[in-house]
């Protein structure tokens, strides 16, 4: 697949289900839906969902470092949220290390809002057309 991003193609782009031992480089967390996107025939970013009861899924998302641009991040984030939702899931939550700001960005830019801080932790969450 080809993207246009900034005014130039992204070539070598592909997305898939991905397997535990291509996910083994980025997490050692195992879920439901393990969404691998790929560049250049290599895994550089995992985003994952696992049941959290009552419709809600637990959202991760693992990146490689300086290996996908930050915009197609938040594109494929998106991406991805807006597909869990299209299937029924009654919201999303991500519950990321308040030092990784990194990942509250890639998690604001896919349309989750916090809802609330403590010293470790910050939880987002995302609902339909919400």
């Amino acid at each position: 697949m080809d993207l246009l991003l900034d005014g130039y193609y992204v070539k070598d782009i592909a997305v898939r289900q991905a397997t535990p031992d291509e996910a083994a480089p980025l997490t050692d967390l195992w879920c439901d839906v393990n969404w691998g996107v790929y560049y250049g025939g290599q895994l550089v970013a995992l985003f994952q969902a696992e049941d959290d009861g009552d419709g809600w899924l637990n959202v991760h998302a693992n990146v490689a470092r300086r290996r996908l641009h930050p915009k197609l991040t938040y594109f494929y984030a998106k991406s991805f949220s807006d597909r869990l939702l299209g299937l029924g899931a009654v919201g999303l939550k991500a519950e990321i290390q308040v030092e990784n700001r990194a990942a509250i960005r890639i998690a604001k830019a896919a349309g989750y809002t916090e809802q609330t801080r403590n010293d470790e932790w910050v939880v987002l969450t995302r609902v339909p057309n919400g």
